[in-house]
């Protein structure tokens, strides 16, 4: 599985040509979910292009997304969520 780091996803906001020629050769299924998700939640829910991508691989691959952001992704149907430790404890 290829997961993409967040400065490849800015590259192609920011339209850089070999970013978006790699992201082109994604599976379909990947980008035409993550586009759905997009139109479907980011007025309501805030979801944004990149937040949509990463949703759209955790969910075609039936994974956990862990993350604190739950805000934005417990919107999306199907998509596991876990929050991978406390942020409440101390320190050391």
């Amino acid at each position: 599985m290829r997961v993409a780091d967040t400065d490849i996803l800015i590259d192609i906001l920011r339209g850089f040509v070999p970013a978006i020629e790699w992201f082109q050769t994604l599976p379909a299924e990947e980008t035409s979910l993550a586009l759905e998700l997009l139109y479907q939640y980011h007025l309501q829910y805030r979801i944004g292009i990149i937040d949509a991508l990463i949703a759209a691989c955790v969910r075609t691959r039936g994974a956990t997304l862990c993350t604190f952001n739950t805000r934005h992704y417990a919107a999306i149907p199907d998509l596991k969520l876990e929050s991978p430790y406390s942020k409440s404890g101390s320190n050391g």
